[in-house]
């Protein structure tokens, strides 16, 4: 006998349902990780305990249990801390373990951060999460130990010299982020093109995108997105490499260029090799020592050690290592690299980068500067910019007409504001906030004294900013701290030079440049004069340029 037949389902009225019930889903999974969270668990335990004596009586027991598991969060926070490597959108951030991992979690944290060998673990933990950090643990151990396996290279597929193409694998660019990073890219890109080349920036693709390589402008396109097998560096660097070997034999390149960090710059050495072309690698800073700058116990981390590690191996993969200051070629030196392997490549300005008088008068305007002479600082507001030396020297000027411009915005503003009102500065401090790189750079031109006295520490020891650059093609005058990256800028009489932590001399500097404008006046024609001299990006663009043709000897002329 036949069975009933089913009655029929309208397939729109279902889709309507299913997507209802997703939608279902995903507020239900709010609502629980709202009433799982710390904050709220410990209030309804008041609340409970306010409104019942059963739960009055148990509420110690219950915010005991619960300040152990605030503690145990914290030290799985130390556990990635010591973990992460600079790997991009790392998932182990938004991980927390579960409850019967939390004294393994612990020991991990004290044994990561102490640099010593990690126990191994107890059999029965299985939090996934943890599980994970175990294996991305073992994983930072190796290359801090070993080192990355490199292959052997391949032969010369077109032999060099095939043609003017250039293939510069950037971390990111002007199409997504306008920091100094992307800047320096874009200007690079520009000036190489102007001269010949056809240099192209390669840039990933966000992970939800669709995966065709896209051509974006005449100076960059995407390769796609870098989405690896299973976790960890090795991997998600073994898929970039494929990605960009795939790039490679799409646009036929004479040559690979990648910039930092270690993760671009050994997955372009990887697609190079395999490609059979030659690789150049440029460090633009080393971003463990940034992130050290921040989080001091992260210099001792595993995550630190394995970033240092794969710096300088990706340098020494490389047939030319570009830096961008003298401290980081010393430091490679020091690591084994030849010095006739290391090219210097600083940052520039363009040579039009005057600012407008008329975009300059608008701006101060807007601003509501008056006719004082503006002592002012644009940039990102960090402990390690060393403002509150600025502050405690601005207060204790005497007699003396002066106005603070502060252009940005950053971690440390909360309490810089604080201590500016502490100081008694309100009345002569403007505040901007963040504003576009193209205002910060016209604000130069009505900025008399520029100080860019940063902090004693192993970043301002190491980086060249862009700024002092930025000061100089505005015709502010430039007074800096004696630290490597910066004297330079301020040298025969370019500058100002004062110890690093002293706000008395920067005081006295800068009451000196305030009471002397000619002074001034002709400090800042020196320094714009020097660096449209030696830093314009086209001068170092030929300087890029130069070793691009002496690692491909049968380039024909342009």
């Amino acid at each position: 006998m036949r069975s009933p037949e089913a009655p029929r389902t309208d397939l729109s009225s279902q889709a309507e349902i299913d997507a209802l019930q997703r939608e279902n889903a995903v507020l239900r999974a709010e609502v629980t990780q709202l009433r799982s969270s710390l904050r709220m668990r410990a209030a309804t335990i008041f609340a409970e305990a306010a409104s019942s004596p059963r739960a009055l009586i148990s509420a110690p027991g219950r915010l005991w249990s619960l300040g152990r598991e605030i503690l145990n969060a914290r030290a799985w926070r130390r556990v990635i801390l010591g973990l992460e490597c600079g790997l991009p959108d790392d998932a182990l951030r938004h991980t927390a373990p579960g409850p019967g991992s939390a004294s393994t979690v612990k020991t991990l944290g004290r044994h990561i951060l102490s640099g010593t060998d990690l126990p191994r673990p107890a059999l029965h933990v299985t939090d996934p999460a943890l599980i994970e950090a175990i294996s991305r643990t073992d994983e930072l151990t190796r290359l801090v130990r070993d080192g990355p396996d490199w292959p052997t290279p391949a032969a010369q597929a077109a032999g060099p010299g095939s043609s003017r193409r250039v293939l510069m694998a950037l971390h990111t660019g002007q199409p997504d982020q306008t920091n100094g990073y992307a800047r320096r890219s874009h200007e690079i890109l520009t000036a190489l093109s102007a001269l010949g080349w056809e240099a192209q920036g390669a840039l990933r693709s966000p992970a939800n995108d669709t995966g065709i390589p896209e051509t974006l402008t005449n100076l960059y396109h995407r390769i796609g997105p870098v989405i690896p097998e299973t976790n960890g560096l090795d991997a998600y660097v073994a898929a970039y490499a494929d990605r960009l070997f795939e790039d490679i034999q799409r646009t036929r390149p004479a040559l690979v260029h990648a910039a930092s960090n270690h993760v671009t710059g050994r997955a372009a050495a990887l697609a190079a090799r395999r490609a059979g072309l030659p690789f150049i690698y440029e460090v633009r800073g080393l971003w463990e020592v940034t992130r050290q700058s921040v989080e001091p116990l992260y210099a001792g981390a595993l995550g630190y050690r394995a970033q240092r590690r794969m710096e300088i191996e990706t340098a020494k993969a490389a047939d030319r290592l570009f830096v961008n200051g003298e401290a980081i070629a010393d430091l490679f030196r020091d690591a084994g690299i030849p010095s006739e392997r290391i090219v210097q490549v600083p940052n520039g300005v363009a040579p039009d980068q005057a600012p407008d008088p008329a975009a300059a008068s608008a701006l101060k305007a807007r601003w509501g500067l008056d006719d004082r002479p503006v002592i002012g600082f644009a940039g990102s507001i960090t402990s390690y910019e060393g403002l509150e030396d600025l502050f405690a020297a601005c207060a204790s000027l005497k007699h003396v007409p002066f106005q603070l411009l502060i252009i940005g915005d950053g971690p440390d503003m909360p309490a810089l504001q604080n201590e500016a009102k502490r100081l008694g500065l309100d009345g002569q401090i403007c505040w901007t906030g963040r504003v576009t790189p193209e205002d910060a750079r016209t604000a130069y031109a009505f900025i008399d004294i520029a100080p860019l006295v940063r902090k004693d520490s192993p970043v301002t020891r190491l980086v060249p900013p862009l700024k002092p650059l930025d000061v100089m093609a505005g015709k502010a005058a430039l007074i800096v701290s004696d630290l490597p990256p910066l004297k330079e800028f301020a040298a025969d009489g370019r500058g100002v030079i004062v110890p690093p932590g002293s706000p008395t001399a920067l005081a006295a500097a800068l009451q000196g440049l305030l009471q002397d404008e000619a002074s001034r006046t002709a400090m800042t024609q020196a320094a714009f004069a020097w660096i449209h001299k030696t830093r314009t990006w086209p001068e170092i663009a030929a300087r890029i340029a130069g070793v691009y043709s002496d690692l491909l000897p049968r380039l024909p002329p342009a």
